[in-house]
């Protein structure tokens, strides 16, 4: 592990973009690079490699250029973290990918390779955090129907597909594995759990099954894990 800050905080990010081999993903809040951060993610994206962004949904219009070259973009609601990796190395920064940000700002940053023993940590929790990622990106009908080659070893090639559960349907067994999702003023909302936590959280009523008859229209909001 290597600790950098200031002004040696965008090279290693830069550095990161040059050396990828097969994925990049960069979770930045606000997008609004420099020339250098610019023109290594074209040169990423005309070399083939899978180059995945997420950033804030104001920053959504400012990435269309790099979609037209094969960028997937996609939005995470109050979206704080920046961490940016490859299949070779992962980067956790404060540093945004703005251009002023390396110009005098006190940055500082974290650099795990491959080899080093907290890579695999690091890539498991970004795995944990794509579910919310992914959640936003069905609710926005923007799912790309895939996930970034370097979390495959973590999540798999895709999320398993939302099975959703209709108000036809039969009343839910107790202990059935549901997840819920919404939007609600900007924001992603996501719950998991059994189908007694869930349906305690959204409605504060314990689970039983005369709450939960044919028809309740909480079901329909629900899917199955």
């Amino acid at each position: 592990m290597k600790f950098v800050m200031g002004q040696h905080v965008m090279p290693h990010i830069e550095q990161l973009i040059h050396e990828a081999q097969e994925s990049i993903l960069l979770i930045s809040p606000f997008y609004w690079p420099g020339s250098r951060i610019k023109a290594g993610i074209q040169e990423a994206l005309q070399r083939d490699i899978d180059t995945w962004m997420v950033t804030r949904e104001k920053q959504w219009e400012l990435l269309a250029g790099l979609e037209q070259l094969g960028l997937t973009r996609l939005t995470l609601h109050r979206l704080h973290a920046k961490i940016y990796a490859s299949e070779r190395a992962v980067f956790v920064s404060s540093m945004n990918l703005d251009r002023h940000a390396g110009s005098g700002s006190w940055d500082v940053g974290s650099l795990y390779t491959r080899e080093d023993d907290g890579f695999d940590q690091i890539m498991t929790r970004v795995g944990e955090l794509w579910r919310f990622i992914d959640s936003e990106a069905r609710l926005r009908n923007r799912h790309p129907g895939r996930v970034p080659q370097l979390l495959h070893p973590y999540i798999g090639d895709a999320l398993p597909a939302l099975k959703r559960i209709h108000a036809q349907q039969a009343t839910l067994e107790p202990g059935t594995r549901v997840g819920w999702d919404t939007i609600k003023r900007g924001a992603a909302l996501s719950l998991t759990g059994t189908v007694e936590e869930v349906f305690h959280v959204r409605t504060k009523v314990d689970w039983d099954q005369s709450t939960a008859p044919k028809g309740n229209p909480l079901i329909e909001e629900l899917y199955l894990l």
